[in-house]
């Protein structure tokens, strides 16, 4: 696909765009954003949600510095529907898993991806969306084509993702780990990378925000040739809340606002793999 913008506008205008998403924080910031209480007296559970906001338009900070985005819609449904509340603690993603384990989160909501590891760890919820990995670049004497042709190429990417594991198995072993994927994209912004590989939905919403870069991109499939699922991960053996968030999803898909939360944030009403 092609999109245009100039070269020397685009890193003042991303900045400023992501600076009111929090695309660089580093600091903790709690953001409460309790669900809709049941129409009830009975005061309802409160779930702390780990999340890093710096991940549009799945989590990202407004200009108010609230947590918002399509994660943030989805539980807040799902918690509107079971009859209980969240509160989204913003923090960095090292770590964030710790944080789950030791019992000072109840949940991670973080576009989180499927692999071997988490499924051992940790409850995974049933899918609430699919991701789509790309690689974009910007000089169009690259040619690149398939996945294969990243294996010459410098590429930057998010550290300690699914984009990594998949470009590992790939055989691309030339890579640029960045903290986040904003900053994975300066790299390739910024020459230090040739291509710049993460998910196609957070890659396409930064780019959308540059108005006149010319870029080209290429679908990073599985080897299955499927998209991950993505999932809410909560502590082993917390099998009781699991149960709430796979029956209130189930539900806010049943009663149309989940095709709503999905139209808001995609433009479209469901995302399948």
């Amino acid at each position: 696909m092609h999109t245009t913008f100039k070269a020397g506008f685009w890193i003042t205008s991303l900045t400023l765009f992501l600076s009111a998403c929090g695309g660089q924080t580093s600091q903790t910031i709690p953001t409460e954003q309790a669900a809709s209480a049941a129409k009830t007296n009975k005061e309802l559970p409160t779930y702390l949600v780990a999340t890093e906001a710096s991940f549009a338009p799945y989590e990202f900070r407004d200009e108010n510095g609230l947590v918002v985005g399509y994660d943030v819609d989805i539980l807040n449904a799902i918690a509107e529907d079971q009859g209980f509340k969240v509160q989204f603690i913003n923090q960095k993603w090292d770590g964030i898993f710790d944080t789950l384990k030791n019992g000072q989160r109840d949940i991670i909501a973080a576009a989180l991806g499927v692999n071997e590891e988490r499924q051992k760890s940790f409850e995974l919820s049933d899918p609430y969306s699919y991701s789509g990995n790309i690689a974009v670049y910007i000089d169009p004497a690259l040619k690149i084509n398939t996945i294969d042709d990243l294996k010459n190429l410098k590429v930057s990417t998010q550290e300690n993702t699914y984009t990594l594991e998949v470009l590992n198995k790939h055989g691309v072993t030339d890579i640029l780990p960045a903290p986040t994927l904003y900053l994975a994209l300066k790299e390739m912004m910024n020459q230090k990378a040739q291509v710049v590989a993460g998910d196609a939905a957070v890659l396409h919403y930064y780019l959308k925000s540059l108005p006149d870069t010319k870029y080209y991109s290429i679908p990073i499939k599985t080897a299955n040739n499927t998209n991950n699922p993505i999932v809410f991960a909560l502590k082993k053996g917390n099998t009781e809340l699991l149960g709430k968030i796979n029956t209130g999803l189930h539900n806010i898909k049943a009663n149309g606002t989940y095709d709503k939360i999905n139209q808001k944030w995609f433009g479209k009403a469901s995302i399948t793999d």
